[in-house]
């Protein structure tokens, strides 16, 4: 599951079709001697700027990568008003040709930026089992992306007590413990906004 290999990873803008020749991408590349993570944007018809986010040895740990495309600051997507604000891609959004491991899906996570970088953050300090066992009984792309609505959907009206970070994590929480994102929403909501 946290194998890499050869892949490149498409924002596919889903539902803003007025952005569909914007085409941004995450190319990962094992050579003998070298792994490499770069982030392509299309700055115009004829332009296409490339930005390196990790370069190394092709043994070198996904933790490693993800770490570093994390510390790269090249994040597609910055959304400081979240989760007020809609984040225009999302993990869903995502392609992955060929299909993604676990460690390629953190990797575009990462890649992303605005709240999914901050999942990706929190995923880190737990355990590879962990994080495995969350994208195989529901995929980790779809899970976060719902712990994500859900977080936006309750702080229509902020709560006094907690924030939004806070909620997602416990979101995230919920989750790693096989519980749904659902009940746990419904139950901070219960705590925290009733």
């Amino acid at each position: 599951m946290f194998d890499l290999h050869d892949c490149q990873i498409d924002a596919s803008y889903s539902w803003r079709p007025e952005f569909g020749d914007n085409k941004p991408r995450v190319r990962i590349a094992i050579f003998p001697d070298r792994l490499t993570v770069t982030a392509f944007e299309d700055a115009s018809e004829e332009l296409t700027r490339g930005m390196t986010l990790f370069a190394g040895d092709p043994s070198a740990s996904w933790r490693d990568v993800v770490t570093a495309v994390l510390d790269s600051e090249e994040y597609y997507t910055l959304n400081p008003d979240w989760p007020f604000s809609t984040t225009i891609v999302g993990p869903l959004d995502l392609i992955f040709t060929p299909d993604g491991t676990t460690a390629l899906k953190m990797i575009a996570l990462a890649w992303l930026g605005a709240e999914w970088t901050e999942a990706v953050r929190f995923l880190l300090s737990h355990s590879d089992d962990d994080i495995a066992h969350l994208d195989r009984t529901g995929d980790l792309l779809g899970l976060i992306n719902r712990a994500s609505s859900e977080t936006t959907a309750a702080f229509v009206e902020p709560s006094g007590d907690l924030g939004a970070d806070e909620f997602f994590h416990a979101l995230l929480t919920a989750l790693l413990a096989g519980e749904g994102v659902e009940p746990a929403a419904d139950h901070l909501i219960a705590e925290h906004w009733e």
